[in-house]
């Protein structure tokens, strides 16, 4: 990190519009914002993109302090400067990542596990790139929205980092030229599914030095082959949630493994469960919630695939510390305003996210930041 980045002064425009803001937060953000500022090729997005930086991290209620757009200046009133930052200004997002990515594997280490996690955005209207009819995990139905892929760095003590970041564009999108016209989606680009995207993601973060012990999938899809046929090839232990259309293809479901419970750690047979070798090769495994009466009632099917041999304690180890990251990411697209942004075009979409990850990534380091305090090279 070069010294001078950490004398960056506080610019006068913003005045108190941030008295909630945590020294330290707001401290770490500037260094982060200094990281990425080769990415900016003008000095006004590079600073309107510190003033984004500062309303994402919650240090002002927006519509208090007066302002259109978390990236709008105090005294303005108007958010064409802000608007710019996402759509015309001229900025790398997709270097401003992978530098952030660099300060993840150097900080903290490339050692734990990767988590692909899907999201979605209700919108309203079918203007923002990627808008259709879709499912919604967290509601459990259809609605419209836009859905996106997150890779998520989960250290070996359970902190999680923001990697990297795709945009699933329906075939509808692909192939309508309206659409895309609309969408101010790239020439060239082809329709990718949501495993390919995972896939992509996956092996992007390898390339980047990260080395994954195991692989979470929280994927909403027809099919998940792909990235399993990936990850297999490169025997990287995985759990995977499975589709109806999966099941169809999949033997020996009851026989494959015990069903097991969240519950099963309280259970008086726990020690005697937990020695239970499973099959070699990929176990197909039915998880019953523990208020479930019957043990298979509503019960999700899970995948799970190691090159070495599993017992039954380490499929609800993997299983429960799956399900305790997706809480933590409730609470990080809560922290960082992910679902905050008013940008239609795929390029605002990657910017708006680029910029929270950033946001994601001084949240965590400041409340456990590398043991010199510094951040890595």
């Amino acid at each position: 990190m070069v010294r001078e980045l950490d004398k960056l002064d506080r610019d006068p425009r913003l005045g108190d519009v941030y008295p909630n803001l945590a020294l330290n937060v707001e401290t770490m953000l500037r260094r982060l914002h200094g990281r990425i500022s080769g990415c900016f090729a003008r000095a006004e997005p590079r600073e309107r993109a510190l003033q984004y930086l500062l309303g994402l991290a919650g240090g002002s209620d927006v519509d208090a302090a007066g302002r259109r757009n978390v990236a709008s200046y105090s005294r303005e009133a108007r958010a064409d400067g802000a608007q710019r930052l996402l759509t015309t200004a001229q900025w790398d997002d997709a270097d401003a990542r992978r530098k952030l990515r660099e300060v993840v594997r150097s900080s903290v280490g490339a050692a734990g596990c990767l988590y692909v996690v899907e999201a979605t955005f209700p919108k309203k209207g079918n203007a923002p790139a990627g808008v259709d009819y879709q499912y919604r995990p967290e509601s459990g139905r259809a609605q419209n929205c836009q859905c996106a892929l997150f890779l998520l760095h989960v250290t070996p003590d359970i902190r999680l980092f923001m990697l990297d970041l795709g945009l699933y564009l329906p075939p509808a999108w692909i192939s309508d030229r309206d659409r895309r016209a609309r969408g101010r989606i790239p020439d060239g680009l082809p329709y990718r599914s949501k495993s390919a995207i995972a896939r992509d993601l996956i092996l992007s973060a390898m390339d980047n030095g990260f080395r994954p012990d195991r692989v979470y999938l929280s994927l909403h899809c027809r099919d998940s082959r792909g990235v399993l046929d990936a990850l297999q090839q490169r025997q990287i232990p995985h759990l995977a949630g499975l589709s109806l259309d999966e099941l169809g293809r999949v033997a020996r479901i009851d026989a494959a493994a015990p069903v097991m419970r969240d519950d099963a750690r309280r259970s008086g047979d726990t020690a005697q469960r937990g020695r239970e070798a499973l099959p070699r090769g990929p176990v197909t495994v039915r998880f019953a919630p523990a208020n479930s009466r019957d043990g298979r009632s509503a019960s999700p099917y899970q995948q799970a695939r190691a090159g070495y041999q599993m017992f039954t304690s380490d499929v609800v180890r993997s299983i429960a510390e799956r399900r305790y990251v997706e809480r933590r990411w409730k609470d990080i697209r809560s922290d960082i305003r992910m679902d905050r942004y008013e940008v239609r075009s795929w390029r605002g979409w990657y910017r708006h996210m680029t910029l929270a990850m950033t946001v994601q990534l001084a949240n965590e380091l400041t409340l456990a930041g590398p043991a010199d305090g510094e951040l890595g090279a």
